[in-house]
């Protein structure tokens, strides 16, 4: 398809491919929600470690029951294969982060939905192909998906009624996850230009607050 024509048309497509089709300088913002490589879905596992523990696969998981079916690996793994999960997920968004700087007009913006536990990973990985991160903002969310377990109840599983009463308030695991980042990288403009100068050649580079104001009152 021309690029002329894909304009106002939604594409049906693998986006990382499809953006090889499109020309330099072409685009005014690029919004995704980029998988988080949390690994609460098979689509969303980054790394090449086959030791996996989404989904309940692992033994651990099995003895526990049904409370941790959905519960993946601890943050500190189990090897040192799985202290690479973090570096992969970097790898993976330098795979194709250098596409979106490609196709970005000078000054436009690139909004990232991203998970709490690796949005630093992403931040860097777009910072070391040439995006600069102008912000952080926060969608915060009125549930959380999901509590830490109770620490009390592991001890109450096993019969240890002492450290049931003793631990009885303390949680394993993360803090409610009652917000997620979205980051904010812009494709630099011109060295020595101005963003006002940017606008007359690109129109992008600057935001529209009032624009900003009238869609939160609509929410």
């Amino acid at each position: 398809m021309e690029f002329s024509k894909k304009i106002n048309t939604v594409i049906n497509a693998d986006s990382i491919q499809e953006l090889d089709t499109f020309p330099d300088n072409s685009v005014h913002l690029i919004l995704s929600d980029i998988p988080y490589g949390i690994g609460v879905d098979d689509w969303d596992v980054l790394h090449d470690n086959t030791n996996s523990a989404y989904l309940g696969n692992s033994p651990a998981q099995q003895k526990a029951g049904a409370i941790f079916k959905k519960r993946g690996k601890p943050l500190n793994g189990w090897s040192e294969a799985d202290r690479l999960i973090p570096k992969q997920y970097y790898d993976w968004c330098m795979s194709w982060a250098e596409k979106w700087l490609r196709v970005l007009k000078p000054g436009g913006s690139a909004i990232v939905f991203a998970g709490r536990r690796l949005a630093h990973r992403c931040i860097c990985a777009f910072e070391d192909v040439g995006f600069t991160y102008k912000d952080m903002i926060a969608w915060h969310k009125e549930k959380a998906p999901h509590r830490a377990q109770r620490l009390s109840v592991v001890y109450e599983k096993r019969g240890d009624q002492f450290n049931t009463t003793k631990w009885e308030g303390w949680r394993v695991g993360n803090l409610r996850p009652i917000f997620e980042p979205i980051l904010w990288f812009s494709k630099p403009y011109t060295i020595g230009g101005t963003i006002a100068d940017n606008m007359l050649e690109n129109e992008v580079g600057a935001f529209n607050e009032k624009g900003f104001f009238k869609v939160y009152a609509h929410t």
